[in-house]
C-alpha cells in the first residue's frame, strides 16, 4: 500500500487532533492508520482520518482495533511521525479484550509470526495462482536393491481444488541423483525422474457416515497417470494410466482421512533387455493420513497392480511416512517406501526399499 504511505507522509505536517476513542486500522502490508470507520460496503471501508476520508479495499484490511488511541496534535516533521508510531504501539499494547474484529474482516492468520515471515506469507498469497498449493522438497534417501545406493532427491508438487471442492488435481515432479556402491566400489548412476498426476472427480457431496462416528464420505472417480525413467532398475520409459472408482472417508474429530478405489489400468514398458509393449492391469489405489496432533501427521499409501493376462506378474508400491510441521515455512519428513515389480524384463531389479529424510517448503 505505497499509496497510503505517501498520503500519510504528505499530510503529517498538517495533522490535527484525533479524538480519543478512535480506531486503528491494520493493513496486510504492515501499515497502520488512525481514524474512524464512517461507512462500509461490500468492497471497501470509508475511513475518516486527520487528512480526510480514505476509501480502503476490504481485502487489504487485516483487522480494526477500537479503543483510546492517543491523540495526534498539530505538529510537523519527525515529531508527528513519532506520535503516530507511539499511538500505534500503544494500541497494540492494549489487552486482547479491547480488540474488535471488523465485520467480515477475518483475523490476521499470521499475526503471531515475525515480521519477515509475515511478509513472506503475504508474498506467497499475492504471487501463487488462486486455488493452488505448491511444495518444494529436497532430501537424502537410502536405497537397498541388489546394491546399496545413496540418492539426493528433489521434487516439486502442487494441488488445486475447484468446482465447489468437487474437482481435485495433484501432481508431483521428481528427480533423483544416485550414487551406487557395488562390492565397495562407488559409481555414479543417473537418472531417476518422473511425473505423477491424479485427477479426482467427486460424484457426491459429503454424506454422513452410516457408522455413527461423526464422519463423512464421498464417492469419486479418479484418473491416475504416471511417467517415470529409472536407469537404476533398467527402465527406459514406463507409463501407467488407471481409472479407479472408490470412496473417501473423513473423520474431522480425529483428523483421519482414508480413500480406496479399484479399477482397470494399462502400462507401457520400455526396459533394458525387454521388448516394448503394453500391459493390461487391474489396480487398487489406497491412501490414508492422520493429523494426530497439531504438528505431526502420519501418511500411508498403497498401489497394487496385477497383469490381467499373466497372474505371475504384478506391481506393488507402499509408502509410510511421518511429517513434522517444524516451522510455519518448513516441514521435516521421514518416509519409508517399498516397491516390488515383476511387470518388466526378467533380468531387471524387482525389489526396491527407500528411506527418505526430506525438508519440505510449502508455498501457500
Amino acid at each position: 500500500m505505497k499509496f497510503f504511505r505517501f498520503i500519510l507522509a504528505a499530510f503529517l505536517p498538517l495533522a490535527i487532533s484525533v479524538e480519543a476513542g478512535a480506531s486503528l486500522l491494520y493493513l496486510k502490508n504492515g501499515d497502520r492508520i488512525t481514524g474512524e470507520v464512517i461507512g462500509k460496503d461490500s468492497g471497501s471501508y470509508a475511513f475518516k482520518t486527520p487528512m480526510g476520508v480514505l476509501n480502503i479495499p476490504s481485502d487489504s484490511v487485516v483487522r480494526i482495533v477500537d479503543g483510546d488511541v492517543p491523540q495526534v496534535s498539530a505538529a510537523s516533521g519527525d515529531g508527528a511521525a513519532e506520535q503516530v508510531v507511539a499511538a500505534s504501539d500503544s494500541a497494540e499494547a492494549k489487552p486482547a479484550s479491547t480488540e474488535a474484529v471488523a465485520d467480515n474482516v477475518p483475523p490476521d492468520p499470521y499475526a503471531d509470526l515475525p515480521a519477515w515471515m509475515r511478509e513472506y506469507k503475504y508474498f506467497l498469497q499475492d504471487t501463487i495462482p488462486e486455488g493452488w498449493k505448491f511444495k518444494i522438497r529436497g532430501g537424502i534417501e537410502y536405497k537397498k536393491t541388489n546394491s546399496e545406493l545413496i540418492s539426493y532427491s528433489f521434487s516439486f508438487s502442487g494441488n488445486k481444488n475447484w468446482g465447489g471442492d468437487m474437482n481435485h488435481f495433484d501432481f508431483n515432479l521428481y528427480y533423483d541423483y544416485t550414487q551406487e556402491t557395488v562390492s565397495n566400489i562407488k559409481s555414479n548412476t543417473t537418472d531417476k525422474y518422473g511425473l505423477d498426476t491424479t485427477y479426482r472427480r467427486d460424484l457426491t457431496q459429503s454424506i454422513e457416515s452410516p457408522f455413527g462416528n461423526a464422519g463423512t464420505y464421498k464417492i469419486y472417480l479418479e484418473n491416475l497417470l504416471d511417467y517415470k525413467k529409472d536407469m537404476v532398475k533398467g527402465i527406459r520409459h514406463e507409463v501407467d494410466e488407471g481409472m479407479t472408482f472408490g470412496a473417501s472417508f473423513e473423520f474431522p474429530d480425529s483428523g483421519m482421512k482414508f480413500s480406496m478405489g479399484p479399477g482397470p489400468a494399462v502400462r507401457y514398458v520400455c526396459a533394458s533387455g525387454y521388448d516394448s509393449h503394453w500391459v493390461v492391469m487391474g489396480v487398487v489405489s489406497e491412501n490414508f493420513s492422520w493429523d494426530f496432533n497439531r504438528i505431526m501427521r502420519l501418511e500411508q499409501s498403497l498401489y497394487f497392480g496385477q497383469n490381467a493376462t499373466n497372474f505371475s506378474q504384478h506391481t506393488l508400491d507402499f509408502m509410510l511416512g511421518l511429517v513434522v510441521h517444524a516451522t510455519d515455512i518448513m516441514d521435516i519428513a521421514l518416509r519409508y517406501s517399498y516397491e516390488y515389480d515383476t511387470i518388466n524384463s526378467s533380468d531387471a531389479i524387482t525389489t526396491e526399499e527407500r528411506l527418505i529424510l526430506s525438508f519440505e517448503f510449502p508455498l501457500y
